[in-house]
């Protein structure tokens, strides 16, 4: 399998032949086109042929055990994680989920920071919740976004620019010139050196510091100062990341507003509680 970021994209044979597809909307498999319906969650109900045709269905428990199953059975299962019938499993880039239990089968990567129970999913509230990294819940995401749109220097944040970055390395987050948009880590191997580069559950305001940090450097792109975007890359290449006007502007915006953690964890509450109205 060919993971993109933390979800899964292709499946290869052992001779590294191309078998299959899988798509936010769907997947492509034995050359039969299939659409997803999903819930709110983004857990897959059923498997449509482009004709409309249902071909396959899945109900789940709460916590994502499968209630029942008849037909073609989707790659994708339970709130967007990938699914191993085999196991009973639900696989994310980093952790195994066990519906059964409602738990994680490893230890969080930030360890108590994101509570005392380690191997909890999301904060025991799976019908406002997902989290189909690991690591990071969409309602975290969703707040995180309204963030940056509020007070950040390029008010312009959507899915298609802003996002994370499982595999990410040696820093926090990044902001690429050429496509102009930016990531922040969700990359355990990093948590000692980059506290804040584990999204998740764990310290607010490093979060929110990396973000506003990567979207001055996306200002800085957008508006046509690319000579500004450079030099900034060259102050953090040389001061491991500390020196920079983007991060001289990330740490007036959390200065400037010294409710804006509070905030930010509002947002996560007032998200969760719309989808728990659905």
């Amino acid at each position: 399998y060919l993971w993109c970021g933390s979800q899964i994209c292709e499946a290869h044979s052992t001779a590294g032949q191309l078998q299959a597809l899988y798509l936010d909307q769907g997947e492509v498999a034995g050359g039969s086109i299939y659409y997803y319906a999903k819930d709110g969650l983004g857990s897959v109900l059923q498997m449509v042929t482009p004709n409309g045709i249902i071909v396959g269905e899945q109900d789940y428990s709460a916590y994502g055990q499968i209630i029942s199953s008849k037909g073609i059975v989707p790659m994708v299962g339970y709130a967007g994680m990938v699914q191993q019938p085999q196991n009973g499993l639900n696989l994310t880039w980093f952790r195994a989920y066990e519906p059964t239990a409602g738990r994680w089968l490893s230890r969080d990567p930030i360890q108590e920071t994101g509570g005392l129970n380690l191997y909890a999913y999301v904060g025991e509230n799976p019908v406002s919740h997902r989290d189909i990294s690991g690591l990071i819940t969409d309602c975290e995401m969703t707040a995180l976004m309204g963030m940056l749109n509020k007070y950040g220097l390029w008010p312009h944040v959507n899915s298609s620019n802003f996002g994370t970055y499982s595999t990410m390395t040696g820093h926090a987050g990044e902001t690429s010139y050429w496509t102009g948009r930016s990531t922040i880590g969700t990359n355990p191997s990093d948590l000692n050196q980059y506290y804040g580069s584990v999204v998740a559950r764990g310290s607010a305001p490093d979060v929110l510091l990396t973000a506003f940090h990567e979207n001055a450097h996306q200002a800085e792109i957008n508006t046509g100062n690319s000579l500004s975007f450079f030099l900034d890359w060259l102050k953090e290449k040389i001061s491991g990341g500390n020196i920079s006007s983007a991060e001289d502007v990330a740490e007036s915006i959390m200065i400037s507003n010294k409710n804006i953690v509070q905030e930010y964890k509002n947002l996560v509450l007032q998200c969760s509680q719309c989808q728990g109205g659905h």
